[in-house]
C-alpha cells in the first residue's frame, strides 16, 4: 500500500488517503504522527511568540520604522502567520490521523499546503528584496529609490505575486506548477547571488580606500554596513538551509512517487521549513542591537522602572 501509482500523483488528497488507509503500516504511521505532532507543538509557542516580540519591538521604536526594519516586519509577519495558522493546521491534521479520520486528515492537510505554499513564496521573495535593498543602500546612488512607501508597495505586491504562485497548483497539473515555482526560485537565488556579490564587491572598495585615508568615521560605517549585510546573509541562508530540503522532498517524489522513506522526508522537511520561521527572529535578535534594546525599553514601559 505504501506504492502509489504516479497517476494518483495529481490528487494529493486521493494520495494521502492511499497512504493511509495501509492497516499494515497503520502503527508505524501513528508513532511517527506522534512525535511529529509533540515536535511541531514544541516549536510552533516559540515561533508566534518570538515574531510577535520582534513586530511589537520594530513597531515601539519609531526609530526602527525604516524601509529595512518594515521588510523585517513583513518577514516576521509570514512567520508569525506559520506559527498561528500553518502549524495548527498541520497538528490538526496529524491528530485527525491519528484518530483515524484519514479523509479529514488529508483534507487538512491539503488546506495547510495551500497556506504554507502562500506564505512561504512570501517568505522567498522577501528575503530577495532585503537582499536587494541592503545593496540599493550600500551603492549610494540609488538609496534615494529605497523609501518606506516604495517597501510597502513592494510588500503588497509580494502577496499579489505569491497568492498568484500559489493559485498557480490549483489552474495547472503539479507537474507544470512545480516547475514554475523552481524557476521562480531559481531567479530569487540568482538576483541573491547578484546582490550580495556586488556588495562584497562594494564594501572591499571601500576598505581599501579606508586603509589608504584612514579616518575612524569611515572605519566604523564600513564596520556598520558589514554588520548588517552578515544579518541579512544569515536570514537568506537559514531561509533556503531550510527550504532544500522540501525542494528536495518534491523533486525526489516527482521520480519516485510515494514511498515509506518519501512519506518520512515529506513530513521531516515540512518541520524543517517550519523550524525557519523561529531561526529568523532569532536571528534578528541576536544580531540586532537595535531590536533588543527597543524590546527591553518596551519592557520597562510596561512594567515600570524597576
Amino acid at each position: 500500500m505504501w506504492a502509489v501509482n504516479k497517476t494518483n500523483e495529481s490528487s494529493p488528497i486521493l494520495s494521502c488517503i492511499v497512504l493511509g488507509v495501509s492497516k499494515v503500516e497503520y502503527g508505524y504511521i501513528k508513532g511517527l504522527h506522534e512525535m511529529l505532532m509533540l515536535a511541531t507543538c514544541t516549536i510552533a509557542l516559540p515561533t508566534a511568540l518570538a515574531n510577535a516580540l520582534l513586530l511589537i519591538s520594530i513597531y515601539r521604536n519609531k526609530n526602527l520604522q525604516t524601509p529595512a526594519y518594515i521588510l523585517l516586519c513583513g518577514l516576521a509577519l509570514t512567520d508569525l502567520s506559520v506559527g498561528i495558522i500553518i502549524e495548527p493546521l498541520y497538528v490538526s491534521s496529524l491528530a485527525a490521523a491519528i484518530q483515524g479520520n484519514i479523509l479529514k486528515s488529508c483534507r487538512l492537510r491539503e488546506f495547510g499546503y495551500r497556506f504554507s505554499y502562500f506564505f512561504t513564496s512570501c517568505s522567498v521573495i522577501i528575503v530577495t528584496c532585503i537582499s536587494v535593498e541592503r545593496w540599493l543602500i550600500i551603492h549610494g546612488k540609488f538609496s534615494k529609490l529605497v523609501t518606506k512607501r516604495r517597501i510597502l508597495g513592494v510588500l503588497a505586491t509580494t502577496a499579489v505575486v505569491s497568492f498568484v504562485l500559489d493559485s498557480g497548483w490549483s489552474w495547472f497539473p503539479s507537474a507544470i506548477a512545480l516547475q514554475l515555482s523552481a524557476a521562480g526560485l531559481l531567479f530569487c537565488v540568482m538576483v541573491i547571488t547578484l546582490a550580495y556579490g556586488r556588495i562584497f564587491y562594494i564594501l572591499r572598495a571601500c576598505k581599501a580606500r579606508i586603509v589608504s585615508s584612514n579616518t575612524k568615521a569611515s572605519k566604523a560605517n564600513r564596520a556598520k554596513y558589514r554588520h548588517s549585510v552578515l544579518t541579512t546573509v544569515y536570514i537568506v541562508t537559514a531561509c533556503f538551509a531550510c527550504l532544500l530540503p522540501y525542494v528536495c522532498r518534491n523533486i525526489i517524489r516527482s521520480f519516485v512517487g510515494y514511498s515509506r522513506t518519501v512519506f518520512i522526508f515529506d513530513h521531516v522537511s515540512v518541520l524543517i521549513v517550519f523550524l525557519n520561521s523561529l531561526i529568523n527572529p532569532a536571528l534578528c535578535f541576536w544580531r540586532t542591537k537595535e531590536i533588543r534594546t527597543s524590546w527591553h525599553s518596551c519592557m520597562i514601559t510596561h512594567n515600570g522602572p524597576s
